[in-house]
């Protein structure tokens, strides 16, 4: 069976008819056109829940992508906005509106049946897998190197309860915490340089202590038997969804003697990764 990945949604009519100018042309035109059947879901109710999860992970994906390969923050959120207003001029019962639908419903046949997918990013990327899970797994995660150990973060657990963890190989440090950019104190991202430049800094940082520690379940380890895993607030998984997918979040984590060891991970496609999540197999 053909297996239809995000980048295959086409529009039909109106909702495709947006010029260069107004598109931005290359990596903003797939934005553009699933930010407008995004729009019209919203306004219209065109797919099922689970079929207007996954249009948003597409919609988000595409929305990284156009940032990472350039386009400014500004153009990105005219883009949006001029997209959000195209859809509200369409009538839903329009002849337009119900081709674009069945096209887009066309192009998730059999997505829904995908349990795994990667979200590919600039230097690191995330692997989402949504299969049931009675033993606690990986559903998104994202490898990064502490010293000479592997440190994974993501949303681990069963497919009925999950959280934000983070699970380090090793000596079992003594505590953890996850550390975002505060959006209010430190409303402007950093997207240059290096992973460890592009993270939150000072009191522009939100800060989230790991709420419990354990050692890994095998399903949350990465071959090592001797691994911890530290579970944090709900929180996190909001925070990082709201984040630049060009910036990047620091787990540290602390040893019995008090000396840190910092873990960077690059935020990229983590909402769309939660939305594809939230979409399909159960």
């Amino acid at each position: 069976m053909r297996r239809p990945g995000l980048a295959s949604l086409s529009l039909a009519g109106v909702l495709l008819a947006a010029s260069a100018a107004t598109a931005g042309g290359g990596a903003a035109d797939p934005l553009y056109e699933r930010t407008v059947m995004s729009a019209a879901d919203d306004r219209c109710g065109l797919f099922a829940p689970d079929l207007g999860s996954a249009l948003d992970a597409a919609r988000l994906q595409a929305r990284g992508a156009a940032l990472r390969s350039g386009t400014s923050d500004a153009r990105v959120t005219a883009i949006e906005r001029q997209a959000r207003a195209r859809a509200a001029t369409v009538a839903c019962a329009s002849p337009d509106v119900s081709t674009a639908a069945a096209r887009v419903r066309d192009a998730f046949e059999g997505w829904r049946e995908v349990g795994r997918m990667d979200f590919p990013g600039e230097r690191q990327g995330w692997i989402a897998d949504r299969a049931s899970s009675r033993e606690p797994a990986w559903r998104l995660r994202q490898d990064a190197r502490v010293g000479f150990e592997r440190a994974t973060l993501g949303i681990g657990g069963t497919h009925t309860a999950s959280a934000m963890v983070a699970t380090v190989e090793g000596p079992p440090p003594a505590s953890a915490r996850l550390l975002a950019r505060h959006l209010i104190r430190s409303p402007r991202p950093l997207t240059a340089g290096a992973l460890s430049t592009r993270g939150p800094r000072g009191s522009g940082a939100r800060v989230f202590l790991a709420e419990a520690r354990t050692p890994a379940p095998v399903g949350l380890r990465s071959g090592s038997a001797r691994a911890t895993t530290f579970r944090f607030p709900a929180a996190a998984v909001e925070a990082l969804s709201g984040l630049d997918a060009r910036e990047s979040v620091a787990v540290e984590f602390a040893d019995a003697q008090g000396r840190v060891h910092t873990a960077w991970f690059e935020v990229g496609d983590f909402a769309a990764g939660r939305a594809f999540l939230a979409a399909g197999r159960r």
